[in-house]
């Protein structure tokens, strides 16, 4: 028979054991592991922010576990997923042998709560276990937020994969890389896990610096709580994975990603304004790709963003959506946040991207998070 458990900590050790069980055994994506979701919540937490980790139990043991906060904000309070904002793909946690039935308990323990107005299950993706289930709720109402491009890279060799590519994108490719090239010592590497990490991380955030101090472009890198998360993350999960392109020792390009279940996922990636004639951030792309074909990986997932520059590597592959649910557990501060998030939020979303635009806006918000 299942129990209902609610941790507000994750200093618990039963809790802590049992969900690096869960996520070794179900083979979880690296952004569902303890130690991403304790990263974010030590950078992360606030005062309007308080942990409601749902776990069920079986015998006295841990046999799911949903990672939720509960936020507070004006209109509702709302159960999200730990770890919003910057993770991909959400899911909650179960025995693999019975995982529906111990997800649909906990569900049932959601709908019911009255301790917040919406449960809001963001960024699950429809290839998820979880997506089908959710689905199937009567409760829930649900939305297509952003779609993840997936390539598959079933060639036998980089130049097999580079002809079928579009003839006028692969010529500048080439182009653009032996240009880039004859300015100058251009190193392609991949960094492992060694003081030399702590190096590529400086320069990273510098070239955000830089870029700014350039274009007048905020970038999130900028804000202080997310550099620190990305640096502990980077010296802690062995899943990741940075790729950099460098000319004469300077920082042109990178991608921050995961290698896991021999997949290669794309999570974070810029390049130095200096350089953007070069198109840096695509050359970097390319070779990534080149080292994967080469290294023997079969599959790349470009993770949340339909941005044209990811398109161009579409030979053989997918578009698959994330999705957003909503199920209001109160009826008036619950329709209200409903509302809110399905439609008012990106109505403002909209104007307030125009008004970032402006140069002095983006000076004061620098100053502020600094």
């Amino acid at each position: 028979m299942y129990t209902i458990r609610v941790y507000t900590s994750m200093s618990d050790e039963k809790l802590r054991k049992s969900w690096k069980e869960l996520y070794s055994e179900g083979h979880y994506f690296v952004q569902n592991s303890y130690e991403w979701i304790f990263l974010w919540w030590k950078h992360f937490r606030k005062k309007s922010r308080r942990l409601y980790i749902v776990a069920v139990e079986e015998d006295e043991h841990i046999v799911g576990i949903g990672p939720f906060l509960i936020e507070k904000h004006i209109l509702y309070d709302d159960l999200k997923f730990i770890g919003s904002g910057l993770t991909d793909f959400h899911e909650i946690l179960a025995r693999e042998k019975d995982a529906e039935a111990i997800i649909s308990h906990i569900l049932d323990f959601i709908e019911k709560n009255p301790n917040f107005d919406i449960a809001n299950l963001e960024q699950i993706s429809r290839s998820s276990p979880l997506f089908e289930i959710l689905k199937n709720r009567e409760l829930f109402q649900s939305r297509e937020m952003v779609k993840c491009q997936i390539i598959y890279l079933n060639v036998n060799s980089w130049e097999e994969y580079r002809k079928k590519l579009k003839k006028k994108f692969r010529g500048e490719w080439n182009r653009k890389l032996n240009k880039l090239s004859r300015e100058g010592d251009l190193n392609f590497e991949k960094h492992g896990f060694d003081e030399k990490d702590r190096e590529i991380i400086k320069s990273i955030f510098l070239l955000h610096r830089n870029n700014y101090k350039k274009t007048g472009k905020y970038n999130k890198l900028m804000q202080k709580s997310i550099r620190e998360f990305i640096t502990e993350f980077i010296l802690e999960l062995r899943e990741v994975q940075i790729f950099s392109l460098s000319l004469n020792e300077e920082l042109v390009a990178y991608l921050i990603g995961f290698f896991q279940n021999d997949v290669y996922y794309s999570w974070n990636s810029a390049f130095n304004s200096k350089y953007r004639s070069y198109s840096p951030g695509i050359l970097l792309r390319g070779l990534v790709i080149q080292y994967l074909i080469e290294a023997g990986i079969k599959k790349v997932n470009f993770m949340r963003g339909e941005y044209e520059y990811k398109k161009h590597w579409l030979v053989d592959g997918d578009m698959i959506p994330n999705f957003q649910f909503l199920a209001k557990t109160s009826p008036l501060r619950g329709n209200l946040g409903v509302k809110y998030l399905m439609t008012w939020k990106w109505i403002g979303k909209k104007a307030l991207k125009g008004v970032l635009k402006i140069s002095s806006v983006q000076k004061i918000m620098f100053k502020r998070k600094h």
